[in-house]
């Protein structure tokens, strides 16, 4: 059940689903399960899962799809560098990330590559999502194309050649904010006005953590600047460690 390197040649699938996991046990065969029901046809994608030196009974989880699932098991590198190692692992003309701890719709893969497919000169494609609390309840948020931070890591389909060539995912907190900034750079979008992805939150999210999403912050001010990041949308969370930025520098904000 372990991944083999990529096939370097012609796709043997349309799209790879891409789950990277650490010590998420609890959740993953939900998110892999919702990859199993979907509409599109089960010959034209593959499910990859990237197992981050899981701790947990990870490896347990993943036992009941064997068969089912390509694994690929690392020591603990970071989310990152586990999508990365999934990106160059890919089989897919198409590779949509799908977190450990969230859902695909059961449509979302057939709507995703029909845009794609319709629209050679659409490079990745995105959908609205449903945001669920901890308490279960649901919100519908609609994503902003004008605006990258509108959009999450997952939930995007890319034709994969184009995450090989703006460099695939650096190791940064908000990495995809990173990434969409580099493919808007060149390539166009598109979206799907319609929720195809399931995004839960729970206190073991990582961007739930104030202290980490405020340094993530810092660390993309520090590489764009912030004139740079406010082109390509608006971010509360960007502006308010701005305004702390720049009362620390004593800098006049415009």
């Amino acid at each position: 059940m372990v991944a083999q390197e990529g096939n370097h040649g012609r796709d043997m699938y349309k799209v790879t689903v891409l789950i990277a996991s650490c010590n998420y046990g609890c959740y993953v065969g939900r998110a892999i399960q919702s990859t199993l029901n979907q509409t599109f046809s089960r010959h034209d994608y593959e499910i990859l899962v990237v197992d981050d030196g899981s701790t947990d009974d990870t490896g347990d989880r993943l036992r009941q799809f064997e068969g089912q699932i390509r694994l690929y098991q690392q020591q603990n590198l970071g989310l990152a560098r586990a999508c990365n190692a999934g990106i160059k692992l890919s089989q897919g003309r198409y590779l949509i990330r799908l977190d450990a701890d969230d859902e695909l719709e059961p449509e979302a893969l057939f709507e995703m590559t029909s845009v794609l497919d319709r629209n050679c000169d659409v490079e990745l494609v995105c959908a609205d999502r449903w945001e669920i609390g901890s308490d279960g309840h649901e919100s519908l948020v609609e994503v902003d194309l004008g605006n990258i931070f509108s959009l999450i890591a997952p939930g995007v389909m890319f034709r994969t050649r184009c995450l090989h060539d703006v460099g695939m995912y650096r190791p940064l907190f908000w990495e995809e904010h990173d990434l969409m900034i580099r493919l808007y750079e060149r390539y166009k979008p598109a979206c799907i006005k319609k929720p195809l992805y399931r995004y839960y939150q729970h206190s073991g999210s990582m961007t739930q953590d104030p202290e980490r999403r405020r340094q993530g912050w810092m660390e993309l001010v520090e590489i764009w600047g912030v004139d740079e990041l406010r082109k390509w949308g608006y971010s509360e969370d960007l502006e308010a460690t701005w305004s702390q930025i720049a009362r620390r520098d004593k800098v006049t904000l415009k």
